[in-house]
């Protein structure tokens, strides 16, 4: 299963790669764009909670979902104060409803199957309050057909050495990435294998899926809360349930 061993290295890896305390600034912009103050938010596919502690030390109420019981564990270490929950973000279950949901970094990319994501989306309506705001972001078409698409990688640092091999599936828009790890521990390299497996899609298709769900004045941009261009790496959409 993946992020098991990986989430105890998972911070260390993406690191380089992801700003969370810049992410984090882009989700309160977002929250300004709508003149809104969520104070109960939920962090869908939280992984090892670094959007959702990093939230909570801003002075919001958290809840994060994730799928790993591995990756739960990381989370509740740093944010110990929130509530964390083992669920599948295709199916998941609150016991009210919250002021926003947000789902970060790839998250629906890992719901391969159309009908799972427009059932994400169904729920995060229904659990949405009045003015509740939904905001997530997706690896782009572009990244996962083109970027990555059936390239190899190789990342080596004094404790962990992996390679990444991508395998574009064309016909089924899936990226497949088999990543092979070595990660030092008492002078000892330690081997594991990790698969991952996201779905490409275009932006009208999830524009699509989110109006079926009942989401109505969908907003669209990329990192820099720019109209998204063909190259764009990550896309951003954003939806309010209107009082």
């Amino acid at each position: 299963m993946a992020y098991t061993k990986l989430a105890t290295i998972y911070d260390k890896l993406m690191a380089d790669d992801i700003n969370y305390d810049r992410l984090c600034d882009q989700i309160e912009r977002c929250f300004n764009r709508y003149s809104i103050k969520p104070h109960l938010i939920a962090d869908l596919a939280c992984g090892t909670g670094s959007v959702t502690s990093r939230l909570a030390n801003r002075g919001y109420e958290m809840i994060g979902v994730d799928l790993s019981e591995d990756m739960l564990d990381t989370a509740k270490k740093k944010d110990p104060n929130s509530l964390y929950l083992n669920q599948d973000i295709a199916n998941f279950e609150f016991y009210g409803t919250v002021d926003a949901i947000l789902c970060m970094i790839d998250g629906y990319n890992y719901v391969l199957e159309d009908n799972d994501l427009y059932q994400s989306f169904l729920l995060a309506k229904n659990y949405l309050n009045p003015g509740g705001l939904f905001l997530f972001d997706m690896s782009s078409f572009y990244k996962l057909s083109t970027l990555l698409g059936n390239e190899t990688f190789v990342y080596d640092d004094e404790s962990i050495f992996y390679t990444w091999e991508n395998e574009f599936d064309t016909e089924l828009a899936l990226c497949s990435s088999y990543i092979t790890f070595f990660v030092k521990e008492n002078h000892v390299y330690h081997r594991f294998d990790e698969e991952h497996i996201e779905k490409a899609r275009h932006t009208t298709d999830v524009i699509s899926l989110l109006e079926k769900a009942g989401f109505s004045d969908i907003r669209v941009f990329d990192e820099n809360y720019d109209k998204p261009t063909p190259t764009s790496k990550r896309i951003f959409f954003s939806s309010i349930i209107h009082k």
